[in-house]
């Protein structure tokens, strides 16, 4: 409650409030680190001083205060490198070791692929599925009586062929989907858009490590 009241004090424009939490924070007091930090970081502060409110709210999360440590995992990789808050290298060497994003082949829906990956593995993916239900539809059929006439339907191999062929169709361009998404920087579910896998074949993804990996080579 100390350190709310010198907040609002100092985001008001009362400079013995922020002389105290300067001084607090100097001494190592990580939750006056924090407060202190919101202050230079409030866009209506008339303390506003970015740098400062990075450096300590940088400070604090050093400290394990928890509302910092939480506060800079929210905040993007480019405001992190830009106040050296991260290193990128250490960010994207943990990012290609962590499990949450690697590929893990084309039966995987993390990770990230460019664009000509994605142009090249839609063509593949048209060119098999097409081959396989063309020589589904060649299988010998089945003749049947239905009361009056007779027809030729697909056997029953043919017919769970074909669901098999579908629903593997279905899942690996929804995988393939996701991580053009995800280079793009969106979530998954958004390939549940209609024509958003057009759209993926034309947007450029991000040029730099995002939440969901590194840019791909």
């Amino acid at each position: 409650m100390y350190y709310e009241e010198l907040y609002e004090k100092a985001y008001s424009g009362d400079f013995s409030a922020l002389n105290e939490l300067e001084n607090e924070a100097g001494a190592g007091n990580a939750e006056a680190q924090y407060v202190l930090s919101c202050v230079y970081d409030n866009v209506t502060s008339p303390f506003r001083n970015v740098e400062l409110g990075m450096y300590w709210l940088k400070k604090s999360s050093d400290y394990g205060y928890e509302l910092a440590v939480k506060k800079i995992k929210e905040l993007p990789l480019e405001i992190k490198y830009k106040y050296d808050i991260a290193n990128k290298e250490e960010e994207e060497a943990k990012y290609k070791d962590s499990e949450y994003i690697k590929p893990g082949g084309i039966w995987s829906i993390q990770g990230r692929i460019d664009r000509t990956t994605y142009w090249v593995y839609s063509i593949i993916y048209v060119i098999v599925f097409a081959i396989l239900i063309y020589f589904i539809a060649l299988l010998p059929k089945e003749t049947t009586y239905s009361g009056f006439y007779y027809s030729e339907q697909p056997s029953d191999f043919a017919y769970y062929a074909l669901l098999i062929v579908r629903l593997v169709a279905v899942y690996l361009i929804f995988a393939l989907q996701s991580k053009r998404a995800h280079d793009c920087g969106h979530p998954c579910l958004m390939t549940l858009i209609p024509f958003f896998g057009i759209y993926l074949l034309f947007k450029e993804g991000e040029p730099r490590t995002n939440q969901y990996g590194p840019q791909p080579d």
